[in-house]
């Protein structure tokens, strides 16, 4: 989940690959837009399903106000962690202590 606050009166989206592009034109992903006219916190959950631990995701955050003129961030880089296949939940004896 990357999260970030937006201007008021703007949209905003992520865009994402995994491997580091120079044109926001260029990534392979993008997420759904998300407006500011409820909140100026935003979040996006990205898909990185194909990925596997310790891959790269390069994604950057791209703005556009209401006059259409786009704005982003600079690239940002993040390490895919191991993901949780399953949790288990034991209650420990009743005369035990933990």
């Amino acid at each position: 989940m990357i999260s970030w606050d937006l201007p008021t009166s703007a949209e905003s989206w992520v865009v994402y690959d995994s491997v580091s592009r120079s044109d926001i034109a260029d990534y392979a992903a993008q997420s759904g837009a998300q407006g500011s006219w409820f909140s100026a916190h935003v979040e996006a959950a990205l898909d990185t399903s194909s990925l596997t631990i310790g891959d790269s995701l390069y994604f950057r955050v791209v703005t556009q106000d209401v006059a259409g003129n786009l704005a982003w961030s600079a690239e940002q880089r993040i390490s895919i962690p191991p993901r949780f296949t399953a949790i288990e939940v034991a209650q420990p004896a009743g005369d035990s202590y933990v």
